[in-house]
């Protein structure tokens, strides 16, 4: 097997200042990838560790050869860049040989795969079979999968498996679900949306008073952030709101914002009293004790309020998120009687993301 050439090439481009590089400031630490290079945060910990610190030459100079000392790159170089007199941005371009994907794996049904794959070639960013991996790419990926969820009403959480082989030039991603309840469905960004004249680029809930559960009316509405504008589906949306029980009275305010439409609910909520409160666990969540879902603000026999609602869900996450796993909890209300409601806490969760290089788990 022919030895691979690991080339350092440190440079300093910097404009002329009066200040001495001792006395400025590094404002910002860029890292140019170029080629596949791993999606390690720890490889980069010393360049981010600059970040507010004197220039010093000897410093970021470590820094990149510590980054090229494990093999993946196979050059790298430091930029400097004068932002004003005592600041400047660091920039670390790093070059990794090309990995082509030959193996891009959604463990779900047969149905979902093909329409989950037919999704994400929409978007020339994606992953895709026979195109180097990118860190870039798998971030695109990722917000991709968000939107085709949120937009078949559908609340899921994923893990990855990534297989880096820089010794055959091959790359590898699979990925696993859990899925919870269904939800309201959500507009996507283009490329996977219509063509509209106007969007609403904002969609405005700060006019709703804190009796107004968000999950009832994001469920009974049909205009959504990123909807195409259109006058007649937000009067259908502002009447159905009327006669839904959720609001005593309710208007939407309509704002042209350069060339899309910005959307204001505007309301006041009717009292709901909460008749029970559940915590539901979809795949490796742990079943709570009672002890603990007592702590929760939110509580039976109160009355409802998004503000405490929205509480419970963050002291919830705290309690189940851990450093091994993914997790997302959802909340979902349904009204049981007149002016009472059920509340479900669904806790998503999942085994963390995984990067296998040349063979070997990375930690």
């Amino acid at each position: 097997m022919k030895s691979i050439l690991f080339i350092i090439a440190i440079t300093s481009l910097a404009l002329v200042s009066s200040t001495t590089q001792s006395e400025q400031m590094v404002r910002n630490v860029i890292l140019d990838e170029r080629g596949s290079t791993p999606p390690l945060s720890q490889l980069y910990a010393c360049a981010h560790e600059l970040e507010g610190q004197e220039v010093d030459k000897t410093k970021y100079d470590e820094c990149l050869g510590r980054i090229l000392s494990y093999k993946y790159f196979e050059k790298g170089s430091v930029e400097v860049k004068l932002v004003s007199a005592n600041t400047v941005d660091l920039r670390f371009v790093l070059e990794s040989r090309e990995l082509i994907l030959d193996k891009l794996e959604f463990k779900l049904s047969e149905l979902d795969q093909a329409s989950i794959t037919k999704w994400l070639r929409q978007d020339s960013r994606n992953l895709e079979v026979g195109v180097p991996y990118t860190f870039k790419r798998e971030t695109a990926t990722f917000y991709n999968l968000q939107q085709f969820f949120l937009s078949n009403g559908r609340n899921a959480v994923w893990s990855s498996k990534l297989n880096l082989d820089y010794s055959s030039g091959r790359a590898s991603m699979i990925y696993d679900f859990v899925e919870g309840p269904p939800g309201p469905k959500f507009d996507s960004l283009p490329p996977n949306s219509p063509d509209c004249a106007y969007r609403i680029a904002i969609l405005d809930y700060t006019g709703i008073d804190d009796l107004v559960p968000i999950p009832l009316l994001d469920a009974a509405t049909k205009v959504k952030a990123f909807s195409c504008y259109d006058p007649q589906l937000i009067k259908a949306d502002e009447s159905r709101l009327h006669s839904s029980g959720i609001f005593q009275n309710v208007h939407y305010i309509t704002k042209r914002e350069r060339k899309d439409w910005k959307l204001k609910i505007e309301g006041t909520g009717n009292p709901f009293v909460v008749r029970s409160l559940n915590v539901k666990n979809y795949g490796q969540a742990t079943p709570l004790s009672h002890e603990l879902l007592s702590q929760l603000p939110l509580q039976p026999g109160q009355t409802y309020k998004s503000s405490i609602a929205n509480e419970s869900l963050a002291l919830l996450r705290h309690l189940v998120e851990s450093k091994d796993s993914r997790t997302a909890v959802v909340e979902k209300v349904v009204v049981s009687q007149p002016r009472t409601l059920d509340i479900e806490f669904a806790v998503l969760k999942i085994g963390e993301n995984e990067v296998f290089i040349n063979g070997s788990k990375s930690q």
